[in-house]
């Protein structure tokens, strides 16, 4: 998985992102892997871009993208035979999973993470496991987390997986300062 990862990665290093925790999370730790730059936002609805950016010249970070001119790198379940790029990456596909409860339980930051072996700091990896709500996964999918898991081994999933009551903790507190 990791091989194909960053053969997506080659695509580009102009990022059109996903505008939630995942997608800045995502694209933080892809400039610190090799200088990738946001040049426009995805939300399903509305894309907003830099001026003179060609969407096919980039990487739709945490989208996952239903055009096969378009490289898209995401986590979210899709139809095994839809229209995707044979260049973009999603671990769903990768592994051809088709049942919802088997699906990637983690944020895209995490496959980033794990592939590209960017250093995590403790507050990045804080970040992670609010996105996409990783680490309340924990709750109701802990045997897929595992599973998954065992398919990536760096440090902001061992952070997850060992689901710490400090964890838990830290988590809570930043639900309730950002939702409130």
């Amino acid at each position: 998985m990791k091989s194909e990862i960053l053969e997506t990665l080659k695509h580009s290093k102009d990022l059109i992102i996903s505008p939630d925790m995942d997608g800045f999370t995502s694209a933080k730790l892809l400039n610190r892997y090799n200088g990738s730059r946001v040049v426009g936002t995805y939300d399903k609805y509305t894309l907003t871009l830099a001026d003179g950016i060609d969407p096919q010249n980039c990487i739709f970070l945490d989208c996952d993208i239903n055009n096969n001119a378009i490289v898209s790198f995401g986590n979210h379940m899709r139809l095994l035979d839809d229209n995707m790029s044979n260049k973009s990456f999603n671990p769903n596909v990768h592994f051809g999973i088709k049942k919802y409860t088997d699906k990637f339980p983690f944020a895209t930051a995490y496959l980033i993470a794990f592939a590209t072996e960017v250093e995590t700091s403790a507050a990045e990896i804080i970040r992670m496991a609010y996105a996409d709500s990783t680490l309340r996964n924990m709750e109701f999918y802990s045997d897929n987390m595992r599973t998954w898991s065992d398919r990536m081994k760096c440090p902001a999933v061992d952070y997850i997986i060992e689901n710490t009551e400090h964890a838990k903790s830290v988590d809570n507190t930043l639900r309730n300062r950002y939702l409130s």
